[in-house]
């Protein structure tokens, strides 16, 4: 079987274009409410804005990760990587995506020059991370294109002082009267007096604060929420959100990030 028809038999589906002409998908997207940005009260420098992608960009990325046929899961390979100039089918994904950087970062050139895309099968997992501190900057957009998972977070206090030393220069996001391993607890502190939201989660006690991540959704990190916060995803066949029961199916996800100028020097 083709990567052309394992992609179209998982998600031909949830297209309206098999059922619907594009005019009739363009007039329900443009009766959908604008997507309003989400500013985690508790995880500083976490923007989140539900279905900012419309389903025609979806269909339209999939598409074209099925064309190049960057993923083959029969045989294992479940990630792609690029460098440097990034596909140009991926310019309207970047341009969306550099709106919601902070202004301090949205002028930048190039937005982004480094992207990874990830196939999960159902029940798959990502273990909890920080993105390499070494090797990307600052603001890290994660855009989700197929399938629906919660992604938890926590704060990296195992990892504080090893992020403490690697932040760049231009990182201005600890107060002067604070380490960066200070604000570091402080953030792990200050999440248990979280407020829940129907889209975002609360901390437990174990201060990890969970968001439920559908097609079209995207996450900005950055701040402390790029460089105090580790994400990944747990291996589970379902998740359970606001008492429902959410079963998984195949996730697809795209991360742009960009590459600081020594990363070659320093990767991993």
């Amino acid at each position: 079987m083709s990567n052309k028809s394992w992609l179209h038999d998982l998600f031909g589906s949830d297209s309206d274009s098999e059922l619907e002409t594009d005019c009739q998908q363009g007039d329900e997207e443009s009766a959908m409410p604008p997507p309003v940005p989400i500013h985690h009260p508790v995880i500083r420098g976490m923007t989140f804005v539900p279905r900012l992608l419309p389903q025609s960009l979806l269909d339209t990325l999939l598409d074209h990760i099925d064309e190049e046929q960057w993923f083959d899961p029969l045989n294992g390979r479940n990630q792609a990587m690029r460098f440097g100039n990034l596909p140009p089918w991926l310019s309207q994904l970047v341009n969306i995506s550099r709106e919601i950087l902070p202004n301090d970062l949205r002028d930048r050139d190039p937005a982004f020059d480094q992207m990874i895309a990830n196939y999960y099968d159902p029940g798959q997992g990502l273990r909890h991370h920080v993105d390499l501190v070494r090797r990307f900057d600052d603001g890290i957009v994660i855009a989700s294109l197929a399938g629906s998972c919660v992604m938890e977070y926590r704060p990296a206090e195992n990892k504080a002082e090893e992020i403490c030393s690697h932040i760049p220069p231009s990182h201005d996001s600890v107060k002067p009267e604070q380490t960066h391993c200070q604000q570091t607890r402080n953030s792990a502190q200050s999440s248990q007096l979280a407020t829940k939201c129907p889209l975002l989660g609360e901390a437990t006690q174990s201060t990890t604060i969970p968001i439920l991540l559908s097609p079209g959704d995207v996450v900005c990190l950055s701040g402390p929420a790029r460089w105090e916060w580790e994400h990944g995803i747990p291996e589970r066949l379902e998740d359970e959100w606001e008492n429902k029961r959410i079963p998984r199916g195949t996730r697809i996800s795209i991360t742009l990030r960009k590459l600081l100028p020594d990363a070659l020097l320093n990767a991993l």
